[in-house]
């Protein structure tokens, strides 16, 4: 049956009224013309993050990338192997395809001859890169292999298809615009070499905002490609012959689309926008394909699934070429919002100050941005002041007002946060917890020696949580896991689940973002500005300025400093590879805060490395001995306790060195930050929080509406007082936050925070016809499964499930198993059984019907 529904055409869009405005940054200057025009806002965060936003609702885009979408199904789609692996489970054509690690390259060589010819690319890339096409021989599979690996450590060779290449973009469910992709190429017409060719067509692409930086590159590549079909640049090709100089279709690579929105067939917009659908969270996304004819039924010729892109190009589609605009952003803006053609009108004068030695940019952004929104405006400047008359549409005159606030990095309140905020997208849809949200204690006895030292130790909380309400989980990967329910399944990456939204994500790893977000919505943060990595004196003054002691760390990511009190302590802490923030210090403890629905769930306070002196032991066998027993924490035994050289100054400045032997009692701090990489510990105090810190999550909340779990970092000198009655600041908030920190603390009550995450997100899973059926299965592994761990890996896994059985090396070189227990953990052992260790190289694993009637086993549990 065809869904007509499904196929929902974007409107033409004409770029060039617009001149040289829109080429200066295409993405954010497109969304900016079309928001005004539909009556809704649209701010730049920063060089690549606009924010959409009508009344109280708001969604984040980074660049092409809605934030509505769920970082899930975003780290999904980005691990080509396991999106095509999606869709070809849902029956859909999608190419066979090996994956392969750096290290396990010398199996490239036992591809089957008949998989030739093939594509080969990395794991994980985009724009084209590392992707090799047409690869019909050993000789070229190892080249294309070590082209593909310089972008990703695993890569992927997948069988070729045959056809054109096509892409389609979805919108809430429907197709608004298809194009047809070709790769960089020339067409001869008798009279010019093959670089003249090239010449002329990058001067077109220049006349194009989106191609005029995406030029056709002469290189090796392109030497290459022109040798394998008989030319080279000097060349003239005959009249109408068609020479190619890449071999992958992106426009990032000179590559050109054709609109063909007008003729596709209705089914294929059905087949798109179905893989859509296999994605959780997913509001948009382009989806590639390879058919004859994109006219004709799927049903009547070869067509295949080549891969789906989160960050797909909008503006690909409405500043394309060939004169085949499509206004994809409007169809985007107006999924999310109900578009107002009320042309409210308001005229504004505003006076500023202004540092003359920017009078050409503030000149230039007022004339770029009242272009773009279709605001009439003039400016006066004089003597360290300027006013501007600006008067179209309100709310694209408050844009304006508000982006130029921001250039002069005035106080700016971000007019859709308030404590009625929601960012579209979100956990709509589940069902809202209205139990007791406290974090129960959890004892683990023995089982804790169980749980690995590493980084995956959140994601093994998880499942262990899921398991034990009895639902059924399944691996796809080492970071993807699947808890199911009843008919509900949820995906997880890491310990977030596919609520999590994109924006929020993203917003949380940008420590300024943050900051914004929350003062804003009225929550105390740290005073501070953020300053590129060359900016070193800049900031320096704006320490100053503030007041010392000051913290500085990476605008994202870790590195952070705290308590610099001159500045050597400032130009130490520096990081030159990335831009930084620069706040002011608070006094206090550092508290983790774990929040589910918006409640505190639980508590610990986070100590930097510290010793304690017993009389005899020098500060260096003081670490020693605390390492030792850090081991027998699954959270803390993962980082070792490690005298860096910045703890060597501390001590040196305190006139200790790591040999001195401290007085019985003495306790040193060797850290200014709380850092458990860096030898500090979590002390769970639940208890003792103050109820009336709940109203300040309540808050945070709002900037990260699209999250039910996230971290919050509170620096306060007490917390079993109110917030009132002392000075406080949430420095950071983190959407993947330490869930073991909770299960394992150096002291105090171990909780429950996975059960409580678990509990929250499946309840309506949590059904009385949920079984804990026991089974016992018989199975056989076969592949590079002996001498790699593979063995001690399910043994370790089986262990900590309440599994029983053995594990026997064959002589064939597989692997012999038994399994007794409840049948979701076995389903998950399976799982774990046919992903294996990364030394392992799992082919097959063979469910028999009874035991091989081995009589003894290697490994017994």
């Amino acid at each position: 049956m065809i869904h007509t529904s499904r196929l929902k055409k974007s409107d033409h869009y004409d770029y060039r009224r617009l001149g040289k405005i829109i080429s200066q940054d295409p993405v954010h200057a497109t969304f900016s013309n079309v928001a005004a025009q539909l009556g809704v806002s649209c701010l730049k965060l920063s060089k690549s993050v606009s924010i959409l936003s009508q009344d109280n609702e708001f969604v984040i885009y980074r660049l092409n990338e809605p934030g509505i979408n769920s970082i899930v199904s975003a780290k999904l789609c980005r691990d080509k192997k396991i999106a095509s692996d999606i869709v070809r489970k849902a029956g859909l054509n999608a190419p066979e395809s090996y994956s392969f690690s750096m290290s396990s390259k010398e199996y490239v060589n036992k591809i089957p001859p008949d998989f030739f010819p093939c594509v080969v690319k990395p794991h994980s890339s985009y724009g084209g890169k590392g992707i090799s096409l047409d690869i019909d021989d050993y000789e070229k599979l190892v080249d294309a292999f070590e082209r593909a690996a310089l972008e990703s450590e695993t890569v992927i060779i997948e069988r070729q298809l045959t056809g054109d290449d096509y892409r389609l973009y979805v919108v809430d469910g429907s197709v608004v615009a298809v194009s047809q992709r070709f790769e960089a190429h020339v067409v001869g017409d008798g009279r010019h070499t093959v670089l003249e060719l090239v010449n002329e067509k990058n001067r077109n692409r220049r006349k194009n905002p989106r191609l005029r930086k995406l030029l056709i590159k002469v290189d090796d590549r392109a030497v290459d490609i022109l040798k394998g079909q008989g030319f080279t640049l000097d060349v003239i090709p005959e009249k109408g012959k068609v020479v190619k100089l890449r071999d992958v279709r992106n426009v990032s690579s000179g590559g050109e689309n054709l609109d063909v929105t007008d003729f596709v067939h209705p089914l294929f917009c059905d087949i798109a926008a179905k893989i859509n659908s296999l994605f959780p969270g997913l509001y948009s996304s382009g989806i590639d394909l390879i058919a004859e004819d994109i006219k004709r039924s799927p049903e009547d010729q070869d067509w295949g699934f080549i891969e789906i892109n989160v960050n797909g190009s909008i503006v690909h589609h409405n500043l394309g070429n060939y004169d085949s605009s499509r206004n994809v952003a409007k169809s985007a803006i107006s999924g999310l919002f109900y578009p107002s053609y009320m042309n409210d009108k308001k005229s504004v004068v505003l006076d500023f100050k202004y540092d003359k030695a920017e009078q050409a940019e503030i000149e230039e952004l007022l004339r770029k941005e009242a272009a773009l929104r279709e605001v009439a405006g003039e400016v006066d400047f004089s003597d360290g002041e300027f006013k501007v008359s600006l008067s179209g549409r309100k709310k694209a005159v408050d844009d304006i007002t508000t982006t130029l606030q921001w250039f002069l990095k005035k106080d700016v309140e971000l007019p859709f946060l308030n404590d009625g905020t929601k960012s579209l997208g979100g956990s709509r849809g589940f069902y809202s917890y209205r139990g007791t949200c406290v974090a129960q204690p959890i004892s683990y006895g023995k089982r804790r020696s169980l749980f690995s030292r590493s980084g995956s130790l959140h994601q093994q909380l998880i499942v262990d949580a899921a398991l034990a309400r009895g639902l059924r989980v399944s691996r796809d990967s080492s970071r993807f896991i699947r808890v199911e329910g009843g008919e509900e399944t949820v995906w997880f990456y890491n310990s977030m689940p596919e609520m999590t939204t994109y924006g929020d994500r993203y917003i949380s790893n940008s420590k300024h973002l943050t900051k914004v977000f929350l003062s804003s919505l009225g929550v105390n943060v740290p005073q501070g500005e953020i300053f590129g990595k060359e900016n070193v004196e800049d900031a320096w003054r704006f320490a100053r300025k503030i007041g010392l002691p000051v913290v500085v760390k990476r605008s994202g990511g870790k590195g952070v400093t705290a308590n610099i009190k001159d500045e050597d302590g400032f130009r130490s802490a520096w990081h030159h590879d990335v831009s930084n923030v620069v706040e002011r210090h608070v006094d206090g403890g550092d508290y983790r805060l774990f929040v589910v629905n918006g409640r505190i769930v639980c508590a610990a306070k986070r100590v930097p490395a510290y010793v304690i002196g017993d009389g005899t032991s020098s500060i260096k066998e003081l670490v020693r001995e605390k390492n030792r027993k850090r081991r027998s924490n699954p959270y803390l035994g993962a980082k070792a306790f490690v005298i860096t050289k910045k703890m060597e100054g501390s001590l040196k400045s305190q006139g200790l060195t790591p040999d001195t032997v401290l007085d019985e009692g003495r306790e040193i701090q060797l850290a200014s930050v709380a850092n458990i990489a860096g030898g500090g510990e979590s002390h769970d105090i639940t208890e003792q929080v103050h109820p009336s810190w709940n109203d300040i999550v309540k808050n945070v909340q709002g900037a990260f509406s699209g999250c039910i779990h996230f971290g919050v970092d509170l620096l306060v000198k007490d917390i079993s007082l109110p917030p009132k009655d002392q000075v406080w600041a949430i420095s950071e908030v983190n959407t993947n936050p330490d869930i073991a920190m909770h299960h394992f603390p150096a002291s105090g009550e171990p909780r429950d925070a996975a059960g409580v995450l678990i509990d929250h997100i499946m309840q309506r899973c949590l059904m009385p016809s949920v079984k804990r059926r026991k089974r016992v299965v018989f199975a056989k592994a076969s592949g590079d499964v002996q001498g790699v761990g593979y063995r001690k890996y399910l043994a370790k896994i089986a262990s900590r499930y309440n599994v029983s059985g053995g594990i026997v090396n064959l002589e064939d070189g597989s692997v012999y198993f038994e399994f007794r227990g409840h049948g979701n953990a076995i389903d998950y052992l399976l799982s774990c059984a046919r992903i294996g260790t990364r030394r392992s190289n799992v082919d097959n694993v063979e469910l028999l019907e009874n035991s091989v009637g081995v009589n003894e086993f290697d490994i017994s549990f």
